[in-house]
């Protein structure tokens, strides 16, 4: 009996060293010598509180910072996050905002993420404008506010053949032919529909 206990303290002791070393490993943690780098993948939707601003997480970052304005690359509004998300309130409707995020650590902030342009607008109203604003802003080379517009006027009037044409223009002037020959799919199957609607009203 003496000898099962004696050898069972030694396997336990063994095990408490490998425990030990393991836990000093993954204590190890390497110098930070510069900034993160800039946050990527920046995601903006409409919720009831306002609009919600997400981003992949940075490794190192220890918290970051969401900007936005109403001129590209100006920021007046700002705020700081822990997380990789929040929700910015009472902005205004119907504005063309730009947004971009930085990160953090001890060493300082990184860079600019890409800039996204977004309509902050929930009135189903106004998709047709947003249409005429694409193509303008297409027009004068702005080809990231034209997919702001778009996109806005297709997030109110999902079904508007009109936008889900010219967007399928935008996607080929963007280099983007499988998009651009879903939109014009689906802009095909909306003009149909509509056709068809038509004729059976006059039947």
């Amino acid at each position: 009996m003496v000898r099962i206990v004696s050898r069972l303290a030694f396997v336990l002791l063994l095990l408490a060293q490998v425990l030990v070393a393991s836990c000093g490993n993954w204590g190890e943690r390497r110098p930070v010598t510069k900034p993160p780098l800039a946050p990527e993948e920046l995601s903006l939707r409409i919720v009831s509180q306002g609009l919600m601003a997400s981003w992949t997480p940075v490794p190192g970052a220890t918290h970051y910072t969401l900007f936005w304005g109403t001129e590209r690359g100006e920021y007046w509004g700002f705020t700081d996050a822990s997380q990789c998300s929040l929700i910015v309130a009472n902005l205004s409707p119907a504005q063309l905002y730009y947004f971009a995020v930085t990160a953090w650590n001890e060493k300082g902030e990184s860079s600019y993420s890409p800039e996204r342009p977004f309509v902050y607008d929930n009135d189903k109203t106004h998709a047709g404008e947003y249409v005429s604003r694409a193509r303008q802003a297409m027009a004068d080379g702005w080809y990231a506010d034209a997919q702001a517009y778009v996109s806005a006027a297709l997030r109110l009037d999902p079904d508007n053949a009109e936008a889900h044409r010219f967007r399928a223009i935008l996607h080929e002037k963007m280099h983007r032919s499988g998009l651009a020959r879903d939109d014009h799919s689906e802009a095909d199957k909306l003009t149909k529909k509509k056709a068809l609607s038509a004729a059976r009203f006059k039947g």
